[in-house]
């Protein structure tokens, strides 16, 4: 009877504490997402290479998975990007995270849930495990088949209703269920691929992984086609073996020799994590150190040196991060996944919506009955939002055709939202109000919070954008939705997240152009006005795009030569508001005044004009969107207007790097990011015959210029795309390639905490931040030397025809150079052609509290003298003088909250390892 009770009161307290759970808030989206093709791994449809942790038994109280969470930041400095944490186990944790019905423990699960949400907003991948057999007391002996699958779809359940995806499953540890009760590790990748086909998941056991299995780790055979992840890497020199008498004793339940490792066990483990890396495998360190249980951890922190005085793994830390550098978080393309929420409000879109994701779209729609000769011009639509704290946002909302009008609006921060809406002849209005939550939306495109020469999103987060021209087609009614949807598809699998697209907003119908390709045409110029119809047909594909995380850029603007745009200012000003009360609120557009080369060709504007209608978008548009003017090849003109927030640069198109180099240093803004539009379109009739050696490097050189490339494979004009239909059987994948590789390497640095600084070096073209760490580009090799300030400095030359994000694969030439403390006489390897020089600051990283005190050296823009390839050095330019529309640096704000703490992160938890640590409650 005392049993039954007790059985009962177990029941009703899960119970209890599961709906506690499910109502502590609204469930928070992935940002990122962890997929599988083939034997590659990606994150945010970026390749990655794992790079991990093994932190098995980070459940086995709040304090341990505290202390995880408070280190993440700590162990991504170091170059970390993965941690493993199991629901069962481990061998002397005895996480027991399912109950004897295999559903999840709610106290287990909450902790898990903590884990991988904080790793997602790092960028961070968690392998989450299910089973720990072995010597586990965990482990439940009355399971069979049966409830083993059951454990593992519950487990994946779990995570698809959190949409959890910066995540993969590993079904059974070392399959250590399968060797003791005979389970079947396919039947249970089955059971869970059967709950979400989506959701990545592992095998873990001396065999093939089964053809269901997405990758195989650890124990699995390495197959071809299948990615591999070592899980549970040790040195495999350890006298005793590692996880046998060195690791553990009879009797003792702990590790023995925790976090302790003699300089053969070092050097042996460091040969194990490159060789894997540089094949291609994932590689992810276990270590007593980690995975011990009281009195001496878990230590889910670095630790020391590994010696007997100073216990850990830090020595493994450094040697990643001196080999491959640190991971940073959000320079990645950005996949947007909204929550439920958002998903739901973009379906409905309606007035009963209670509930919009941060920088998504509200909307509302508002019938008035009465009859307008011209709804356009006869009522206005007023509207006031008031945010959460009070504050308001005046805006209006736009005629929708029949009786209906519609308010949009982009809220930037979480809470409650109130708006009312009143036509100008008091017709019936709207009042109401909507809910902001957190969204996997990174924020509206803008320029950088930390470095704004540099693009980034609003909120903090960063990115590198990797633009695409297309061309005209792009919108046509007559190129397909499925031929569309394949078009982006292979865009996205190329790593491209922005598209210049030429007719977006208004047709280019003259020959050559726009003629014949039915894109939108926004402006009725029969009737003088807007026409409705048009704007909802390119917001289906906008919405698309917004769906899919690419950004758009408007190669012709609001006024695009051959185009038919309004006139008059009265029409220029209606067409204007109403464009962005419409799609203002996509926070995945930068806005163009007008192009191409708008002051030339015959339907050439006044300079006077261009400024009269960039200073009506920039103060009408509410959100304020980045905003530029496509100007004609050579300096622009524009750059230092007020209204202009990037700059849009035409050339030069060469093949002379010194020259390149200079024009967009010439041009480039101190405070506005500079999008290099035309400056290297292979195949088109006005640029130089590019070879595939040009283009590597010219790439190379725009983005030391930090410049955001927009790369274009054309056949004659702008107006064309491969072919001049978007075929993707015309494409010269070669290219694409070549460019997409210079990409993933930029972003495998912190680039967007760089500047370029020509002043110094005398040899290639520089990128730095000065007293942390210094890129240096050679074309051709040499040697250079380079100012520093505050040795030592990790020196590692990289071939820059075969460099990868992070960990080098097989074939890449990578020198680790050992240390530099003044910069001189830096010579490249003699094999090759152009080398990448990366300097980082030796030792331990200054704490970023003091990152204002690091001198940024002077203006970058006002001295851009440089050495040519065996040329004499050109002198400085000048400084801007004072009203030029120059403004100096500010000093450098505290890093937004997607950058990385480069320091150590202790918490409460943290302490010595001994028993000086506290104890911590399971």
């Amino acid at each position: 009877m005392k049993a039954l009770i007790k059985t009962i009161v177990r029941r009703i307290v899960i119970s209890a504490l599961t709906v506690t759970f499910l109502c502590v808030g609204p469930v928070l989206a992935s940002r990122y997402t962890f997929t599988v093709c083939g034997d590659k791994t990606y994150l945010n449809g970026r390749e990655i290479l794992v790079k991990g942790l093994r932190c098995s038994n980070a459940l086995i109280s709040d304090c341990a998975t505290e202390e995880l969470i408070a280190n993440l930041d700590t162990f991504a400095s170091y170059g970390v990007n993965t941690v493993s944490v199991y629901f069962m186990g481990s061998r002397f944790g005895d996480v027991k995270g399912y109950n004897e019905d295999a559903t999840l423990n709610p106290v287990y699960s909450t902790r898990m849930r903590r884990i991988v949400e904080a790793a997602d907003r790092r960028g961070m991948i968690v392998l989450v495990g299910c089973l720990y057999w072995g010597g586990s007391r965990a482990k439940w002996e009355s399971w069979t088949q049966t409830q083993a699958n059951t454990a593992v779809a519950n487990t994946v359940r779990w995570l698809k209703e959190n949409d959890y995806r910066n995540v993969f499953v590993d079904v059974d540890n070392e399959g250590m269920a399968r060797k003791a009760k005979g389970f079947d590790n396919r039947q249970m990748v089955i059971a869970g691929k059967k709950v979400d086909p989506h959701c990545v998941i592992a095998t873990n056991y001396k065999g093939d992984p089964p053809p269901e299995a997405d990758l195989a780790i650890h124990h699995s055979n390495k197959v071809p086609g299948k990615a591999y992840i070592e899980s549970e890497g040790t040195p495999t020199n350890a006298p005793g073996r590692y996880w046998g008498t060195y690791s553990k004793k009879e009797g003792y339940y702990n590790y023995i020799n925790i976090g302790i490792y003699n300089a053969q066990m070092k050097q042996n483990q460091k040969s194990i994590t490159a060789r894997h890396l540089e094949n291609g495998w994932g590689y992810m360190c276990a270590s007593t150190w980690l995975q011990c249980v009281a009195p001496h951890g878990p230590n889910n922190r670095p630790g020391g040196d590994g010696s007997d005085t100073s216990p850990g793994i830090k020595w493994w830390l450094e040697f990643l991060r001196d080999t491959y550098g640190p991971y940073t978080c959000l320079t990645t393309t950005v996949k947007i996944r909204p929550p439920a929420a958002v998903i739901a409000s973009k379906k409905q879109r309606s007035p009963t919506a209670a509930t919009v994701g941060q920088w998504d779209r509200f909307e509302a729609s508002i019938e008035n009955t009465r009859l307008y000769s011209n709804p356009y011009r006869d009522v206005a639509l007023d509207v006031v939002y008031t945010r959460p704290d009070g504050s308001k946002v005046q805006s209006w909302g736009f005629y929708d055709g029949s009786k209906t009008w519609k308010i949009r609006f982009m809220p930037d921060v979480p809470g409650l939202w109130r708006y009312k809406a009143n036509f100008s002849d008091a017709q019936p209005g709207k009042n109401g109000q909507f809910r902001c939550v957190k969204s996997g939306i990174p924020g509206m495109i803008s320029t950088d919070e930390e470095n704004p020469i540099w693009f980034g999103f609003k909120g903090g987060a960063h990115i590198l954008v990797r633009s695409f021209h297309v061309g005209d087609r792009f919108f046509a009614e007559n190129f397909g939705d499925s031929q569309r949807s394949a078009f982006l598809n292979w865009v996205q699998q190329q790593g491209y997240n922005m598209l210049s697209v030429a007719s977006h907003y208004l047709n280019r119908n003259a020959e050559g152009r726009g003629k014949s390709w039915q894109t939108p045409c926004l402006w009725d110029s029969d009737s003088q006005q807007p026409k409705a119809s048009e704007y909802r047909r390119m917001e289906l594909i906008l919405d698309n795009l917004s769906d899919r995380g690419m950004m758009i850029f408007p190669f012709a603007g609001f006024f695009g030569r051959d185009s038919n745009y309004p006139k008059r200012p009265s029409e220029q000003s209606l067409y204007i508001q109403y464009t962005l009360g419409r799609i203002g609120p996509y926070w995945n557009i930068l806005f163009n005044v007008a192009g191409p080369e708008p002051l030339g060709g015959r339907k050439k504007f006044l300079a006077d004009d261009i400024d009269r209608l960039g200073s009506e978008i920039a103060r009408l548009d509410v959100f304020g969107h980045p905003l530029s003017v496509h100007n004609r090849t050579g300096d622009d003109y524009f750059g230092n207007k007020p209204y202009i927030s990037y700059v849009t640069l035409q050339g030069a198109k060469t093949t002379d790097r010194a020259k390149l180099s200079d024009g967009l240093l010439r041009n480039h803004h101190r405070s506005k990011p500079l999008y290099a539009q035309e400056t290297l379109w292979a195949n088109n009739k006005y640029h130089p015959k590019y070879s595939t050696d040009d283009i590597r490097k010219n790439a190379y050189v725009i983005l030391m210029s930090a410049a955001t490339l927009n790369f274009a494979e054309n056949n004659g004009n702008s107006s064309s795309g491969f072919s001049g239909t978007l075929d993707l059987a015309d494409r010269n994948q070669r290219l694409h390639d070549i460019v997409k590789m210079v990409w993933d390497f930029f972003e495998s640095v912190p680039f967007y905490k760089m500047t370029p600084r020509q002043d110094l070096v005398d040899n290639g073209f520089c990128l730095a931040e000065p007293g942390r760490r210094y890129l240096v580009y050679l074309p051709s090799g040499g040697t250079v030397n380079i100012s520093l300030r505050r040795g030592p400095y990790a020196v590692t030359w990289i071939n820059a025809q075969k460099p990868s994000e992070g960990p080098r694969p097989a074939g890449t030439q990578t020198y680790d150079a050992g240390r530099t403390d003044d910069g001189k006489k830096l010579t490249a390897p003699p094999r090759g052609d152009d080398w990448l020089l990366y300097l980082t600051k030796a030792g331990r990283l200054t704490p970023y509290a003091t990152r204002a005190l690091i001198d940024r050296g002077p203006d970058p823009f006002a001295q851009i003298s440089r050495l040519s390839a065996g040329g004499p050095r050109r002198s400085p330019r000048r400084s801007p003088s004072p009203g030029s529309g120059f403004s100096s640096i500010p000093p450098a704000p505290w890093p937004s909250r997607c950058c990385l703490a480069l320091t150590e992160n202790r918490s409460p938890c943290a302490s010595l390892h001994s028993s000086q640590r506290p104890s911590c409650t399971p």
